[in-house]
């Protein structure tokens, strides 16, 4: 792994990040050094990223990094990543659809595909590759979406502005933001089977959510855009593993659908009821047919057991 001092636009030591950022900015990345604040807070404001939870943030500059090092040839084991200026420049959301897919962005700087993030993303949340492609029935075995397939069908959505929430939903949605872990789900009130883990973390508009249960066989990862409603939380989904595209998802009735008619749940919305207990944790409830409670806990940084399908995740604490 790169440590941050790689980077060529980090400060010279850690003390000097301290210079650069006001103290709610550091409170942004509780958990992180000055100079790991640093170099995150500068590559996201160059290329057009709202902040991220900081392991988040950094798995994903990480992802990027492999990614313009393989454009440019570069060997992966480089102890040199890319100037600041290589670095792709997201596109601006909702308006992403309307720009062009790729090419050169602001001062002749490359930019993403729009269906690049939600992907990332879910990459960064569990620590698992995409594959170039995939043959049904056997990637209901992976843990990803193939970016072929990923990309097939983002090109179906659409990218409509979340609509401004409430002064209450604004204040709980402060709260629900940074990274969080189940710590348990029950179906009409009894453990699900074998039981489960799962990972989930919110920014100001994005998330990406993994619940794994039934020891791998059951797993559903999706990420997207997220708003909040009346008690309840709405999942724009974006990405979806091969698995959570089969779930059947109700209209939201709010128009946040993404699509008109959704394909394989890409475009789709899942909502969650949403409390937020006195002791800290987070109650989401499900209702499809049978009442799925899912209780989670707020963490700093994410633990290797949370993540993983088939066993822990190489992205945690005691990989």
């Amino acid at each position: 792994r790169l440590d941050w001092r790689s980077f060529a636009w980090a400060p010279e030591d850690d003390a000097a990040g301290i210079g650069t950022l006001d103290l709610r900015t550091l409170q942004g990345y509780s958990g992180q050094t000055t100079g790991e604040a640093a170099v995150l807070e500068t590559w996201a404001a160059a290329v057009g990223l709202e902040r991220l939870p900081a392991p988040i943030g950094w798995a994903l500059l990480l992802i990027d990094t492999a990614l313009v090092m393989r454009w440019a040839g570069s060997p992966l084991d480089s102890a040199s990543p890319p100037s600041l200026d290589a670095y792709p420049r997201y596109p601006a959301y909702p308006e992403a659809d309307s720009q062009a897919m790729g090419g050169n962005g602001e001062g002749g700087r490359p930019s993403h595909h729009p269906a690049w993030l939600p992907l990332a993303l879910q990459m960064a949340l569990t620590g698992e590759e995409s594959a170039s492609v995939t043959v049904f029935p056997f990637n209901m075995l992976v843990s990803s979406p193939s970016a072929s397939s990923h990309f097939r069908l983002s090109s179906q959505v659409k990218w409509p502005p979340l609509p401004p929430p409430s002064d209450e939903s604004r204040a709980v949605a402060r709260k629900l933001a940074g990274l969080w872990e189940l710590t348990s789900m029950t179906n009409d009130g009894k453990p699900f089977p074998g039981g489960a883990k799962g990972r989930i973390f919110y920014s100001k508009t994005w998330y990406s959510a993994q619940v794994t249960g039934l020891k791998g066989l059951w797993h559903f990862v999706y990420s997207g855009r997220w708003h909040m409603h009346e008690g309840r939380v709405y999942h724009v989904c974006y990405c979806n593993s091969p698995m959570a595209c089969f779930e059947v998802l109700q209209d939201s009735q709010l128009g946040l659908e993404a699509s008109d008619a959704s394909r394989q749940s890409y475009g789709g919305v899942r909502m969650r009821g949403a409390k937020l207990m006195e002791d800290g944790t987070l109650e989401l409830s499900v209702e499809d047919g049978q009442q799925k409670l899912l209780c989670w806990r707020k963490v700093d940084s994410f633990s290797a057991a949370s993540g993983g399908r088939w066993g822990p995740s190489w992205e945690g604490e005691g990989a």
